[in-house]
């Protein structure tokens, strides 16, 4: 019989998130995935391939004002490439054991998904994202 809590087998039971704000909705980012976080005036130094992240997952808001926008370039990419995020709140650790994975029904309408999961942490949920998708 397979030990359903495998993953902490491989050395790890936990990720650590950085946690933002998008007009109200809670999403989570892995540390993992980050190379860095800049200011958007200091992004052209780096790169000119940046996105926001509205433009890759869709919000039911048509506009969508960012209040304190920060850049993630994304780690391991060829080409170096940013998202636009806002309101960086703080990096938190993340268990595995209370990740959820979304509906199928869900993952449908974007594919591959970029919102692979979701939590719940302190009664408030978190949209996890992935930003290799």
């Amino acid at each position: 019989m397979k030990n359903p809590d495998a993953h902490e087998d491989l050395g790890f039971s936990e990720f650590q998130f950085l946690v933002f704000n998008i007009m109200g909705s809670k999403l989570g980012v892995d540390t993992e995935q980050i190379d860095q976080m800049l200011e958007p005036d200091r992004i052209g130094e780096q790169t000119d391939r940046v996105f926001r992240l509205h433009e890759i997952i869709s919000f039911r808001e048509k506009h969508i004002k960012y209040k304190a926008p920060k850049v993630l370039l994304i780690k391991g990419l060829t080409e170096p490439t940013g998202i636009v995020i806002d309101q960086p709140e703080a990096i938190i650790p993340i268990s595995i054991n209370v990740i959820q994975s979304l509906p199928s029904f869900a993952m449908t309408a974007h594919r591959p998904a970029p919102i692979w999961g979701v939590t719940v942490k302190e009664d408030v949920i978190i949209l996890l994202i992935d930003l290799y998708k």
